[in-house]
């Protein structure tokens, strides 16, 4: 069983970020990981904020 793990922190802010956490996620692949970031959700942002995005990227990703 692979088990995964969720990238979070202020990463996701720098202008460098994609390429970070695509080293991060290999990484762990090499440890047998599977890392999940931010960016790696499928939700619809489609205006929301706050909460309402907030359950909405959690429900995509988990």
């Amino acid at each position: 069983m692979i088990r995964s793990i969720y990238l979070a922190g202020p990463d996701v802010f720098l202008p460098d970020a994609t390429a970070r956490f695509a080293s991060i996620k290999s990484r762990a692949r090499a440890l047998g990981l599977e890392a999940w970031s931010p960016f790696d959700s499928e939700a619809k942002q489609d205006g929301q904020s706050g909460l309402g995005l907030a359950r909405e990227i959690y429900t995509a990703n988990i």
